[in-house]
């Protein structure tokens, strides 16, 4: 267990409930300020307010999104996660930057480093990378992402504030790799956010293969989707999905209180509190009422 799993599960043990964010806040505080990486930061500032009033598209790797042509938003605004580097239509979509999320178990150290490699090779070369902090150490050492852009985020149980968005500081750790793509968005100043292939609708698939619009012999990361991924049981996971959706209604709120927006276009996705607009041209580009 990481240093800062053992802080927050002590803080859960010992402070009183309703104390338990502002103390949490303050360790984070004070990790960041001990933070010799923190330095790496200060790129992210370029970012700021980048994209005042514009759209912008997060490409997942949801079910929904198979079959589906993505071409009407070439030349838009896109961010991908994870494996949509899989996507048949990645090079003409270019997203702008690539999220991928800190290695964690039951994934394979190995074949992470392997994942990480491949999309290096098939992402289009203009795409620039966002990696947590944690991961700076294994870009390195492996020499992955030369030539590219690449921003880290701190990534943390608790952002420092509820109502500011600065990933200067530390961000939210996302449970789910689109979220983590939520605060860079936010602080680039974006409108309007779209969520595709943001289905998290998995405990469906429990104890079996997760779907996504890949098939899963095309994932390098040879257990990432498979039913060894359940083996901490329904209570976890169903505390996972919980925080899934907790962080969803974190940005949620953010967004809609500076008078912005964030969209799903799954029809069968569990994002029931997040307006929900379909997968179409016609749709996605309907002015605002």
């Amino acid at each position: 267990m990481s240093f800062q799993k053992k802080v927050y599960y002590i803080i859960q043990a010992y402070v009183p409930l309703a104390f338990i964010p502002f103390v949490l806040r303050l360790a984070v505080r004070f990790r960041f300020f001990l933070n010799g990486q923190k330095a790496l930061l200060q790129h992210n500032s370029a970012l700021k307010n980048s994209a005042l009033g514009k759209d912008a598209f997060i490409l997942a790797t949801g079910p929904s999104l198979k079959g589906v042509d993505l071409s009407f938003l070439a030349g838009q605004d896109c961010f991908s996660v994870s494996n949509f580097f899989l996507h048949s239509q990645v090079n003409l979509l270019s997203p702008k930057f690539h999220f991928f999320a800190p290695y964690h178990e039951p994934l394979i150290l190995q074949e992470y480093i392997s994942w990480m490699q491949r999309a290096d090779n098939e992402l289009p070369a203009s795409t620039a990378i966002v990696l947590g902090l944690q991961t700076r150490s294994m870009v390195e050492q492996y020499g992955i992402f030369k030539g590219r852009e690449i921003f880290y985020l701190c990534l943390e149980k608790s952002p420092l504030s509820n109502s500011v968005v600065d990933i200067t500081s530390p961000v939210l750790a996302p449970q789910t790799s689109p979220v983590m793509v939520l605060p860079v968005l936010y602080y680039m100043g974006y409108s309007r956010v779209f969520l595709l292939g943001c289905d998290h609708n998995i405990l469906k698939d429990y104890g079996g293969v997760v779907e996504n619009f890949y098939s899963p012999d095309q994932d390098p990361r040879k257990n990432a989707t498979s039913g060894e991924n359940w083996k901490d049981g329904i209570i976890k996971h169903l505390d996972n999905a919980k925080n899934v959706f907790l962080q969803y209604s974190y940005y949620d709120d953010l967004f809609r209180k500076a008078g912005r927006v964030i969209k799903h276009t799954s029809k069968y996705g569990w994002l029931d509190f997040i307006e929900y607009v379909p997968l179409n041209k016609n749709d996605i580009f309907k002015a605002e009422k």
